[in-house]
């Protein structure tokens, strides 16, 4: 059963300038604050944030990827999305981007 809290999407803020190289994101905030996401975790959720993938998504997926415990995974990603939200580089919407 999909809850309101696994059909959250995620993108990029518009204000943001991010890029992809070699496996890690190289993101630059509108107050000009510079994060860079290099492990494989975070590029695998920030890769499928392009594609529409919601909250639940990503968690399935980290999950069947990396054989780890699905409560623990839902709280690690909840987590990395949230920290992106406050640093103002992800929005949540209730639509896919498009």
């Amino acid at each position: 059963m999909k809850t309101r809290e696994t059909r959250l999407y995620y993108r990029f803020r518009e204000d943001v300038a991010w890029r992809e190289v070699g496996g890690a994101y190289h993101i630059l905030t509108a107050d000009s604050r510079y994060h860079c996401v290099e492990d494989e975790v975070g590029a695998l959720i920030l890769a499928r944030l392009e594609s529409g993938a919601t909250l639940g998504d990503l968690v399935r997926e980290v999950e069947a990827r990396f054989e780890a415990d699905g409560q623990e995974i839902r709280r690690d990603v909840r987590g990395f999305l949230s920290e992106l939200v406050r640093k103002r580089v992800l929005t949540r919407t209730p639509q896919p981007q498009g």
